[in-house]
Parts: structure tokens; C-alpha cells; sequence
């Protein structure tokens, strides 16, 4: 391969590099723009917004893997009661 050959100018320590930035630069953009589009109860989404601009590559971690699951939770919950009012 020639990428990882040391004489072609590009080295896996750069390439490494280049992941790593590119991921930290996605992971806030893709949690901010799925928080924006969720609701959430009180506080939740400020706090999670701070979490993730804060912690940008272990905040929008925790964002996507536990803050979405509690909110799937409230919106089942949610649903389910208001549907049940509304056609009774």
C-alpha cells in the first residue's frame, strides 16, 4: 500500500490523526442536530447540549447511547397516554 509506505509522505500516525479529527468534529454536529429535533422534558436538552459542546468526543458517546434511550422511554410513555385520551 502506498499510503503506509514512510517515502509516500503520509504516515498511519497522520492518517490516525485525520480519523480522530474527523470523528471529533461529527459526533458533536450528529448529536446537536439530533437533539434539536427530540424533545425532552425541563432542563434535559441544556443539559445535554452543554454535555456535548463541552466533552466533544465523549459527550456526544454518552448523548447517543444513553440520552436517547430515556428519551424513547418518555415518548412511549407519552404516546400512550395520549392516544388513549384522545379516543376515549
Amino acid at each position: 500500500m502506498e499510503l503506509l509506505n514512510p517515502e509516500s509522505g503520509l504516515m498511519i500516525g497522520e492518517l490516525l490523526f485525520g480519523l480522530f479529527f474527523l470523528l471529533a468534529a461529527a459526533l458533536p454536529l450528529l448529536a446537536i442536530i439530533d437533539l434539536v429535533h427530540r424533545r425532552f422534558h425541563g432542563t434535559d436538552k441544556l443539559i445535554w447540549t452543554m454535555i456535548v459542546l463541552i466533552f466533544p468526543i465523549i459527550g456526544p458517546l454518552l448523548y447517543l447511547s444513553l440520552g436517547r434511550t430515556n428519551h424513547k422511554n418518555v415518548v412511549r410513555e407519552i404516546g400512550h397516554t395520549d392516544s388513549n385520551d384522545y379516543f376515549a
